[in-house]
């Protein structure tokens, strides 16, 4: 109640969303904040945020639905609810870090490693979790939330508590995978592709958008940029190329609507 107090007491330019866990009772708290309103979400059970907000005020708000549908927030909270469901009761910090990682998409479906959809998209630049009973912070050493957790004792490094060092949290399996390794190649491949197109070197730039659809193939975004690629050459055989790659990167679940839109209006001219 007194965090609840001081962030209303805090002007804000822009919606804000926070996560409140008290350690003691139990309880959890999100607040979603707008310039003008602020509401609350309460509960003792279990309770999830994404990046928009779910009080009844804001529903039908524009800006609100643009980060539910339009941007990744809705699948991502839609996947991390039913991770919490599938885990009820057993969540200790080990937990948590496991769901922090899913790379899979609403339904447990596969998704290409790096797929804004999934909870895990290899972007973090700063991820915790937090054991609010225990006092007990794991902060991620990078890279994004695929290194270890180091534990920190909040009891031990503020209060000065002589108490046992806690365990850090293990890394995760996939940083020394080749999955891993191909996801890497394949960003530096596409992303020359992309400099490639924009010098307007089209076959050099699908020669690159090609490395990296075999090295991952279902990369939206090498599906995509490879579909473009192809239609702006315009050779022989190249339309019906591109309409298979288009057709494929529908199938990818892409995570942003306006490319599917997009790709959707694209192949109804082609």
């Amino acid at each position: 109640n007194e965090a609840v107090a001081l962030l209303q007491t805090r002007p804000v330019m822009i919606p804000d969303f926070y996560l409140l866990g008290d350690g003691k009772t139990g309880e959890a708290v999100v607040v979603e904040r707008t310039p003008k309103r602020l509401y609350l979400r309460r509960s003792k059970d279990m309770i999830g945020l994404a990046n928009h907000a779910l009080a009844p005020e804001l529903q039908g708000d524009k800006a609100n639905e643009r980060l539910k549908t339009y941007l990744t927030s809705g699948a991502r909270y839609q996947r991390m609810m039913e991770l919490l469901q599938q885990n009820r009761g057993i969540i200790d910090p080990r937990k948590a870090l496991e769901m922090l990682r899913d790379k899979r998409g609403v339904g447990g479906e596969p998704l290409a490693l790096g797929n804004r959809n999934a909870l895990d998209a290899l972007i973090a630049t700063h991820s915790v979790v937090v054991d609010a009973t225990s006092r007990v912070l794991g902060v991620g050493a990078g890279p994004h939330a695929l290194g270890r957790y180091v534990a920190f004792d909040l009891r031990r490094e503020l209060l000065g508590d002589e108490r046992q060092a806690p365990a850090d949290l293990p890394e995760d399996p996939v940083l020394h995978s080749s999955e891993y390794q191909a996801y890497l190649t394949a960003q530096t491949t596409l992303k020359a592709g992309e400099l490639l197109q924009q010098k307007g070197e089209h076959t050099r730039a699908i020669e690159e958008a090609e490395r990296a659809v075999a090295l991952q193939p279902q990369l939206p975004e090498a599906r995509r940029l490879l579909g473009d690629l192809l239609t702006r050459r315009a050779q022989p055989g190249d339309r019906e190329r591109a309409r298979r790659e288009y057709q494929t990167f529908l199938e990818t679940q892409p995570p942003y609507l306006k490319d599917v839109e997009a790709v959707r209006a694209i192949l109804k001219g082609l």
